[in-house]
Order: C-alpha cells, then structure tokens, then sequence
C-alpha cells in the first residue's frame, strides 16, 4: 500500500513549480480537445462514449495539478532564503555550528541550493525512504555527478560508507560521487576515496566553501608548503595534495595538532590527527 506522500500531487510539491503549471496546461488541453478529436475518428464505443464528458471534468483536473504549483513556489522560495540566512552564519561564526543546527533535512536542501547556486541542474527528494544511496542528482555540462549527505555532528563517517557510495556511483554510471557530512571522515575513509572519483567534503571543508564561493569541482593549483611537516600516507580528500601536521596558533583549539592540505590556502581541508 503507498503511502500518503507517495502521490504525483506531493512529488510535484517539491519539483519546480512551473512542472505543475506546465502539467497543468497539458492535461487541459488534452481533455478539452486532443482526446474528443481523437474519438471523433475512432470507432471504439467505449472512448467515444466517454469522450463527450472530458472537457466538462478538464477543470476539475486542471486545478488538482495546478494546486501544488504555490506550493511549490512557496517551498522553493522558503529553501532559498534559509541558504542564504545559514551562509551567512556560516560566514560570520566562521565553523560548522550553523550547520549543525540545521536538520537532516534542511541540510540536505542546503547542500542542493549550494549547487543550484553553483549552476548545477539539481534533482532531490526529501522522502525518509530508502534513496538508495543517492541524495541529490547533479547535471552539468551532459555529465552526471551523485551526492550523498551526512548530517553527522559527532560521528566520522567510516570506511564502509564510502564502499557502498563507491557501489551507487558505478551502478548509475555516474562521473563521481560527492560525499558531504557536517562532521569528519575516518582516516581509513579518506584513503579509500583517493583516485576513485570519490570527493570528500568534511564541515571544515564546507565552511571554507561557503566562505570563499568556491565551487566543489574546482581544483586548487598546489603551492609549495613552508615550514610544515608531510605525512606521506595521508591525502586530502578535496584536491589530492599531501596533508601536513600543522599546530593551530588561535581559537579554541590552539596548540593542538591537526592535519591540513598542503595547497593551503587555496585549498583549506582539514581533519583531526
């Protein structure tokens, strides 16, 4: 049995408006006039029969496919602004805690209006049913790229994960698989993403996104590091370069140690050691 929100009507909720519109001026004129001219030329009695009452019903079903188009609107609207006001937040507190307050869900429509800003045609569903491993459907230039989104505040994601992503990507044929979480990855995990068109992004890494508009597909040109120590068996997951052990100087965490890429600053990854 389907559930409530299985419907047509709910899924055009969430697409584009202008779907609904454009549905809408279909289903009109195909009630209204393609099908009686159709059954005006054949010689089924069942369709001639039913024929004659289309255009009396062609309101009715013309206003049930036009009712989510405000919806719609109204939804769209809503997920644009709330990107706006969190990068914002993001940009003014400089970490990951806008993110953090945010829902599964709104994270998930903050990472698809990210890249409708960055001039990706972008599909998503905000079911809780399985997605198969897929959050968001990215188009761009005829290629496809996937995303998957971890709204995980605490926990790193782990190796598996990236298995299983690595399944999808190849099912679908697709060019990569982005994996975005609000939180870390294991190590394990990033040394499994390396040369296998899967791109990790970590809070930190979103955060200097956001910060300095730079787009996910955009490689760093690698600078040569100063007065830093390489860790050869360490990569970062964004650009490829060696990650380095490098001392934070302020905030919260100064004197700690933790990993960073050695494109800095044109590529600003980091990690906990």
């Amino acid at each position: 049995m389907a559930r409530r929100k299985d419907g047509i009507i709910w899924h055009l909720m969430d697409a584009p408006w202008w779907l609904s519109v454009l549905l809408a001026v279909v289903i009109y004129f195909a009630l209204s006039y393609l099908l009686p001219s159709l059954a005006a030329e054949s010689d089924n009695f069942i369709f001639n029969a039913i024929a004659p009452n289309l255009p009396l019903i062609a309101p009715y079903f013309t206003f049930m496919f036009l009712f989510p188009a405000p919806i719609a609107f109204f939804k769209q609207y809503k997920r644009k602004q709330s990107y706006l006001t969190t990068s914002s937040q993001i940009k003014i507190r400089k970490n990951t805690s806008p993110l953090n307050d945010l829902s599964w869900v709104e994270f998930e429509s903050y990472i698809g209006e990210y890249f409708k800003f960055q001039g990706y045609h972008v599909k998503q569903s905000f079911s809780q049913k399985s997605d198969g491993g897929v959050d968001i459907w990215l188009t761009k230039d005829g290629e496809l790229s996937l995303v998957q989104c971890k709204h995980w505040k605490t926990r790193k994601v782990g190796v598996q994960v990236l298995r299983e992503m690595y399944g999808v990507m190849i099912a679908n044929n697709a060019s990569k698989m982005i994996i975005v979480t609000s939180g870390n990855f294991t190590s394990e995990a990033i040394a499994f993403g390396v040369d296998k068109r899967l791109w990790l992004v970590n809070g930190s890494e979103l955060v200097h996104m956001v910060e300095d508009g730079r787009n996910f597909q955009n490689k760093p040109v690698i600078s040569k590091p100063e007065n830093v120590s390489v860790v050869e068996h360490r990569v970062c997951p964004s650009c490829q370069s060696k990650l380095v052990l490098r001392i934070a100087k302020r905030g919260v965490n100064t004197g700690k140690s933790f990993y960073g890429c050695s494109s800095y600053p044109k590529c600003r990854y980091t990690c906990d050691c």
